[in-house]
This record gives C-alpha cells, structure tokens and sequence, in this order.
C-alpha cells in the first residue's frame, strides 16, 4: 500500500489560512441576507388580506434586515406536532427547555442563548390553531412577508405558542433586557389575529428588532465559527495520537 502523502508545515500553514479566510467571508456576509421565495399556504382571503395590510406597509420608508445566509448546518427547524416536546440540556442542573414553545421560557442568560440559538427557532405548523371569540385564528401565511413585488420573505424569527395562542419574536425575547418598553413580540406575546399582518410588518421594522435580529445572527456566527474550530483541534489531535501510536 502506498504511503501516505504528508503536508509540509508551510502548505498545512497555507491550507488553514484558506480555511480562515473562508469562514472571514461568512462574517463579512453577515448583513447580506436575502430570503428564498417561499410559498405561501392559506386561503384566498387570508392571502388577500395580508397582500394589502403588507401594501400598505410597504409604502413607508423600510430599513430591512434580510435573511438569506444560513448556517451550513441548517438550525431553523419545524415543528411538526401539538404536543410539547421538553428536552433536558443539563443533567447537571436538570434544566430544560422546550424549543417548540417560546413561552416556556422567561430568563435566559448566555448559556441559555447558546443553546436555543444552536437549536435555532422551531415553527409550529401542522397544527389546528385555535379560534378567538371573533372567530379568527394565527394562519401559517403570518410566518411569510410578502413584499409590493409578489415576493415572499420567510420570517424566521417569527415563533407560536400552543401553551398560550400567542406569537413571539425568537430574537427580541433572547436579547431584549428589559421588560420595559420591550417589543409585545418579546415579552408577553400577540394574538391580536385581526391587527397582526399590521403587528409583524411594525415589528419587524423596529430598531428593537434589528438590533436583536443582528445580535442573534452574530452569535449563531461565533458559535459556527468556534464549532470549526473545535473540529480542526479535534482533527489534529487525532492524526498526533494516531501518528503516536505507529511510531
């Protein structure tokens, strides 16, 4: 069997630089997101409804974080089921967390952040939402953002609570710190279904919100870029034991 070609220390040298410079580009992209159209579900009215409450919006001055990169590890996921679904995330501490259920969680330090951003937010929707007194209901269409264009921007951030028939912002309620003058999105929640074409298109247009959206996006990146890191570190130590132990 043929040997096994080793790198020089000055073409390894030369192969993590290209490896560092590749992840650099990703942080120099971090404000570049563009969303891929996504199709909407919902009825005729509902779709017509929120077309016009996002025409109207549209028509202000809009300063728009888009959302196009995606980690190479997909961390947006969907829930596809009613039930709660808590997961233990410390054996130590015995702490829990239910990813699909954003009004489970009230406090979060940086631990906690690390780990739901990790996760990444999860969707509710194979789910028979629940109808107000005035007969209206949280419609999947609400996790799409419909530009003047016809385009479809798809709301990440956007998360449902079946506990409590509210919607949440993932980011605002990861890194808004007070309560006080805080977005709805991030505190208590909204089910104001017949205002809430209107609600999203004001929040997401927020400065509250593009501060957060950008923090959340920031750290998803260090912690992505810390994970190729470990990786490497883990990679070399192995290729030294195993060299150590031919030897």
């Amino acid at each position: 069997m043929a040997e096994r070609k080793r790198l020089s220390g000055a073409q390894y040298r030369k192969r993590r630089a290209e490896n560092e410079k590749d992840v650099t580009k990703q942080g120099d992209s971090l404000l570049k997101y563009l969303c891929t159209p996504h199709r909407d579900e919902g009825s005729p009215e509902e779709l017509n409804n929120q077309a016009e409450a996002d025409k109207e919006a549209e028509k202000s001055d809009e300063i728009t974080v888009s959302e196009e990169f995606e980690p190479q590890n997909e961390m947006h996921g969907t829930h596809q089921e009613s039930k709660s679904e808590v997961h233990k995330i410390d054996n130590f501490t015995g702490l829990y967390v239910n990813y699909g259920d954003p009004a489970t969680s009230t406090k979060f330090d940086d631990h906690m952040r690390q780990i739901l951003i990790e996760h990444g937010p999860e969707q509710v929707e194979q789910f028979d939402f629940p109808k107000d007194s005035m007969q209206r209901k949280f419609s999947n269409i609400h996790y799409n953002r419909r530009l003047v264009n016809g385009e479809n921007i798809r709301r990440h951030w956007l998360q449902y609570s079946v506990s409590n028939d509210s919607v949440y912002c993932f980011c605002c309620k990861l890194f808004t710190s007070s309560t006080i003058g805080a977005p709805s999105l991030s505190d208590k929640g909204s089910h104001d279904w017949k205002n809430m074409s209107a609600i999203l298109s004001g929040h997401e247009k927020s400065s509250e919100h593009l501060v957060n959206f950008q923090s959340w996006k920031e750290l998803e990146l260090r912690l992505q870029h810390m994970k190729t890191i470990d990786a490497e570190h883990l990679r070399l130590i192995k290729k030294k034991n195993s060299i150590g132990s031919k030897s």
